[in-house]
């Protein structure tokens, strides 16, 4: 009996070390450079520990834990008792030359006013929105004014996106899933913040609806590279179309695809007799995955194709509807 409770053990700790190994090990990692470092899997309490050698540890204000990108991460809501995650006013903070801030980030819809990642007197990295379309925003502090740097494509919904802005002495650049994007650059007026925060919302205007999911927020002290990217996720090598899911399906289906380059993409469905039925996708995305929902609640069962057009790439699958 002992001889089998021990056996017993042996299995459990082994399959434990086995589940451990296989999980996904892509958090970052603290180095010489790093002055803030956020994993943000925290369940319970109201701090939020900082994995550099600085400990610029967050005391965490309204916002709940939620699934990040690699383990936990924080949900984020616009409403009055969501703070964001208030940070010290530490002079490791206070950086005013070269700097990279990053994160993950999903969002489930655009907030009027803008959705801040990290929100600095010196720096800021934001979700802008304009209407119905989202934009990474750098910020900087310069003199009486802040200096926007601001990309040319929007960031997507409900999709788990890198998003990083440098500044290297000289120049500013802003990363979507490690592509650099084209800027425009814009000055805005000053005005301070007070305490340092990580994902706060613009107390101007709030909208009850919108969610923002956080994870792996680092502040570095260096004009880091885009490798940094690669080495905490997979990135995309090939053009690849997926199988829409559910298939069969009624009435919405999901159709993922993923790009190696920053390509303009259509995404389009036609029926059996190549009649177009829906345009889903006319625009120019970055390399990374992407997913878009197809609804089918206005058409007939039947089979129908959708065809992917980016770059040089061309491909198209079928699915099958069924009411």
């Amino acid at each position: 009996m002992k001889n089998i409770n021990i056996h017993f053990i042996v299995i459990l700790v082994l399959v434990f070390i086995v589940d451990l190994i296989s999980q996904p090990q892509n958090e970052y990692i603290s180095d010489a450079n790093t002055v803030l470092l956020l994993h943000l899997n925290e369940t319970t309490g109201n701090t939020a520990y900082d994995a550099s050698s600085y400990g610029n540890h967050g005391t965490i204000n309204g916002n709940a834990p939620s699934e990040g990108k690699f383990f936990g991460g924080r949900q984020f809501s616009t409403n009055n008792t969501d703070l964001g995650i208030v940070l010290p006013n530490s002079s490791s903070l206070n950086i005013t030359g070269p700097i990279t801030i990053e994160a993950w980030i999903k969002a489930d819809a655009y907030e009027m006013g803008g959705t801040f990642i990290i929100r600095h007197d010196e720096y800021q990295l934001c979700l802008g929105s304009f209407g119905s379309r989202g934009y990474l925003q750098f910020f900087r502090h310069v003199g009486s004014q802040w200096i926007i740097y601001q990309s040319d494509i929007q960031i997507p919904l409900n999709e788990w996106v890198h998003v990083a802005g440098v500044w290297d002495g000289s120049e500013a650049k802003v990363y979507i899933n490690g592509s650099l994007q084209n800027i425009t650059t814009a000055p805005n007026d000053y005005s301070p913040i007070g305490s340092p925060r990580v994902a706060s919302h613009d107390g101007s205007i709030l909208s009850p609806s919108t969610n923002t999911f956080v994870d792996e927020v680092r502040i570095s002290d260096v004009a880091r590279v885009t490798s940094t990217y690669d080495n905490i996720s997979n990135p995309v090598v090939d053009f690849r179309l997926s199988q829409n899911y559910p298939n069969p399906f009624n009435p919405n289906t999901n159709i993922k695809f993923s790009i190696p380059n920053r390509e303009f993409v259509t995404l389009k469905v036609f029926d059996v007799l190549g009649n177009e039925i829906a345009t889903l996708i006319d625009e120019e995305k970055f390399s990374g995955d992407h997913s878009v929902t197809f609804n089918a609640k206005n058409l007939s069962s039947g089979v129908y194709m959708y065809r992917i057009q980016a770059g040089s790439f061309t491909e198209t699958k079928k699915m099958t509807l069924i009411k």
